[in-house]
């Protein structure tokens, strides 16, 4: 479902973010891993207008951990020019990631990179996909749809076009862990996530319509809600509920050894 329409992020930008990223780590004397986009633009339905959400683990020197006064285990700079760049920590990831953090996980499999290290994102990768939780999952994209209905579906008959994705990706979400389970990460791209959801084609069409429209306009208007949009995005929030009652996954009994085994070769690695 990708436009040609534009590119979500030039050739300009690129250079841009890589230069405040490469100005990080020299502030922060941290290297940094990997760094992604993380909002709309990786998603597949930006508009000409959207911030660049840049996002990005690092990890520091092996005495910054041995401090009693360690740094913070996150790293955030003002948004500035529409750029909004924040980190975190490997420590602090490993830790997301024993909780299935579907952000964190989003983080991990975004198309669009600005950097970092090829084999520590092949790595991190492979440690996530055996310590995924369908329930953990589920209930993140199931809080998160209720919380976007809630906030951009108040009127019965109008919704604001650019607020429609922010409801429909959490419920395709949902439905994509119905019909895979949580055997890998659900897809953070939206074209694929409605590729490997089953949508009949009336839906996949009207889709294509509005994605087309919002990457035109910058200020994508209200336009009339569509039933069957409406229908599908509220019989997943009720599956989904049903979903997030199941029992958690049992953690891994070497979890906490095989994270710090993690965190030591990639602060050795990186020195």
């Amino acid at each position: 479902m990708a436009s040609a329409l534009q590119e979500p992020v030039s050739a300009r930008m690129r250079e841009t973010i890589k230069q405040r990223l490469d100005q990080i780590r020299t502030e922060e004397n941290a290297k940094i891993l990997l760094a992604v986009e993380s909002g709309s633009r990786a998603w597949g339905f930006w508009s000409p207008d959207s911030d660049y959400d840049v996002r990005f683990v690092y990890v520091r020197s092996a005495t910054d951990y041995l401090s009693i006064e360690p740094p913070r285990d996150v790293i955030e700079r003002p948004i500035s020019d529409e750029l909004d760049f924040a980190g975190w920590d490997l420590a602090k990831t490993l830790g997301l990631i024993f909780k299935s953090n579907a952000v964190i996980l989003e983080w991990l499999q975004s198309p669009i990179h600005y950097g970092g290290n090829e084999a520590f994102s092949s790595a991190i990768r492979d440690f996530a996909k055996p310590r995924l939780d369908e329930k953990a999952l589920a209930y993140h994209y199931l809080n998160l749809a209720r919380s976007q209905i809630n906030r951009f579906l108040d009127d019965p008959t109008l919704v604001r076009g650019k607020k429609y994705f922010y409801v429909i990706r959490p419920a395709l979400t949902l439905r994509w862990l119905r019909l895979h389970g949580a055997d890998d990460v659900p897809p953070m791209d939206f074209g694929r996530l409605t590729r490997e959801t089953a949508l009949p084609d009336s839906i996949l069409e009207t889709l294509a319509v509005l994605l087309e429209q919002k990457q035109k306009e910058r200020e994508f208007g209200l336009i009339p809600r569509n039933p069957n949009l409406d229908a599908l995005i509220y019989a997943e929030v009720q599956d989904g509920e049903q979903r997030a009652r199941r029992p958690a996954q049992r953690k891994l009994a070497n979890d906490i050894d095989a994270a710090n085994t993690f965190l030591r070769e990639w602060i050795y690695k990186v020195a």
